[in-house]
């Protein structure tokens, strides 16, 4: 999924979530479930720049 701008500021548009789904989603991370397991059972795609190896020029 890709980030949609908004066309009148410019920004980016990000899904809002209620607290109740952060909680579980937290919870689920705590138990140890990956990031990338937690996103794809939630429906949401992991950002690539965030835990993803370091580039090596």
């Amino acid at each position: 999924m890709e980030a949609k701008k908004s066309t009148k500021t410019g920004k980016r548009a990000y899904r809002r979530y209620d607290a109740n789904f952060k909680a579980e989603a937290v919870k689920q991370l705590e138990r140890g479930t990956s990031v990338v397991e937690l996103s794809e059972s939630l429906g949401i795609e992991p950002n690539p720049a965030v835990g993803s190896p370091a580039k090596t020029r």
